[in-house]
């Protein structure tokens, strides 16, 4: 797991290994958020152990959105995320 934050600053491993149960990521263009949501995302499965069915991500930009679901396709408990994009798939 040490090679899923070794890419992040102090603030991304803080947002990403935060113990709460929900997070609010805020932060200017360029700095790295969607990386945040979709890491955040795969150390919970991995290493919480959270079912992806229970993790929701928003994101406000289908580039965000298409980044994070082909993030996650490497993860298998994600599926679901993929099934709900090919679902509705974007423009």
């Amino acid at each position: 797991m040490d090679s899923l934050l070794e890419s992040l600053n102090k603030d991304q491993i803080k947002a990403v290994t935060y113990e709460g149960q929900n997070l609010l990521v805020l932060a200017g263009a360029g700095s790295g958020k969607t990386r945040v949501l979709t890491s955040r995302a795969v150390w919970l499965i991995k290493e919480k152990k959270v079912p992806a069915q229970s993790i929701l991500l928003l994101t406000f930009t289908n580039k965000a959105a298409k980044i994070g679901c082909s993030a996650t396709s490497a993860v298998p408990a994600a599926t679901v995320v993929q099934r709900i994009a090919r679902k509705n798939p974007t423009k």
